[in-house]
């Protein structure tokens, strides 16, 4: 395929699934408010539909199909529905991984010496005691993805295997130890902890928001055990899907 049909497809894609991540927005508040199979049945005709017609072109059929499976209501009775409803939302968070567009924000692993690795028993039993959260916010971005790495095996270390749409927010538990954020330009950040890297690429104009202050394009040393949680915003002000 030509370079230029690639970007042409790319871009079909990226749109499908911002669309798709839109239905799974509206799912997580309608869900449990349906009332009858009808009721349902008129959602998705007005939500579902209209996207799987629209970008039936960069839409796998056989997750098409996998959709409409999961949204067919087994018991019709409030409870079936939700279930229904429920099941296809989890079916939509999988969106990103079957288009294979992880959108504008992407997490890359760096290898290096996980120093976490030779500890003694009781280290690492502290490190999983003293762990912290850290709460991802992603506001007017696009969908944050990052699946993969949540097989990192380190103690006290836990990543979100969700995607996090515009709007959503999702938590990470990492170990409160120092964390060093080096970020040399507004687009590129890399945030180092006993010897793993995680590179973000950011779209053109994005904030950065730790505990409401911006760290992009600066160098700075963060103690994750300084509080119970943390909060990690990511604002994006121009969107192109």
């Amino acid at each position: 395929m030509p370079a230029k049909e690639k970007n042409k497809d790319k871009k079909r894609k990226r749109k499908a699934l911002l669309a798709l991540g839109l239905l799974r927005k509206r799912l997580k508040k309608a869900c449990g408010s349906f009332e009858s199979v009808k009721a349902w049945q008129s959602f998705l005709t007005q939500y579902l539909d209209p996207v799987l017609s629209e970008y039936g072109d960069v839409i796998p059929d056989s997750f098409t199909k996998k959709l409409k499976k999961a949204s067919h209501v087994d018991n019709a009775t409030s409870a079936g529905i939700n279930q229904a409803c429920r099941t296809l939302q989890s079916t939509l968070a999988t969106s990103g991984t079957v288009l294979g567009i992880t959108g504008g924000i992407g997490i890359a692993v760096k290898t290096g010496v996980i120093a976490i690795a030779v500890m003694t028993g009781v280290a690492a039993t502290f490190i999983y005691t003293q762990s912290t959260d850290i709460i991802i916010k992603n506001t007017g971005c696009s969908p944050v993805d990052a699946p993969g790495y949540t097989n990192i095996l380190i103690p006290g270390v836990k990543l979100p295997s969700e995607i996090i749409y515009d709007g959503g927010q999702a938590i990470a538990r990492l170990p409160g130890v120092t964390v060093n954020i080096e970020s040399s330009s507004s687009d590129t950040i890399r945030v180092k902890m006993l010897g793993v890297g995680l590179d973000f690429t950011l779209p053109a104009g994005t904030e950065v928001l730790f505990n409401g202050e911006n760290v992009a394009g600066q160098d700075r040393k963060i103690r994750l055990n300084d509080r119970e949680s943390h909060t990690l915003e990511l604002i994006c002000y121009n969107i192109t899907p």
